[in-house]
């Protein structure tokens, strides 16, 4: 019986290791994020400098997956604390990986829908005239659409 109330003690504990993490990087990526704008805010409004405007490339390199390597779609946060790409990362995974793409470190397979970098991704395309990005509907409603 102590053994499992052990097991059960460790699940939860690793639960919210995994929780405090998944909120650690969607703050370091935003603070990350906030001041690459700030900069080339201070950029653009500056009208006699000569400095270079931030490119997009180094705008972007924070809503761009791991492993395609482009801006994502459908972006899911894994307990690495880096944003994925959903199909890609489940390709990852189907493929037998149980580690991260990026850091090597074993991860659990739970997807958290990056909300934060969907937002920022959202604002993105609409700055460059993009279209936006269809909407992900929850699995319960598309299951039940699906059935109608």
């Amino acid at each position: 019986f102590q053994k499992k109330k052990d097991k059960m003690l460790l699940e939860i504990v690793v639960s919210v290791i995994t929780s405090v993490l998944c909120v650690f990087g969607i703050v370091v990526v935003l603070n990350r994020y906030e001041n690459l704008l700030l900069v080339k805010k201070k950029v653009d409004d500056s009208k006699d400098s000569t400095e270079k405007v931030i490119d997009d490339d180094e705008e972007i390199k924070y809503l761009v997956c791991g492993i395609t390597h482009e801006i994502m779609h459908d972006p899911v946060l894994l307990n690495d604390g880096h944003t994925y790409e959903r199909s890609a990362v489940e390709q990852w995974f189907a493929a037998g990986h149980r580690t991260s793409p990026v850091t090597r470190q074993q991860v659990d397979t739970k997807l958290v829908p990056n909300l934060v970098i969907r937002g920022l991704i959202d604002d993105y395309r609409k700055r460059k005239g993009l279209s936006a990005l269809p909407t992900r509907l929850p699995i319960e409603r598309q299951q039940a659409q699906q059935q109608t």
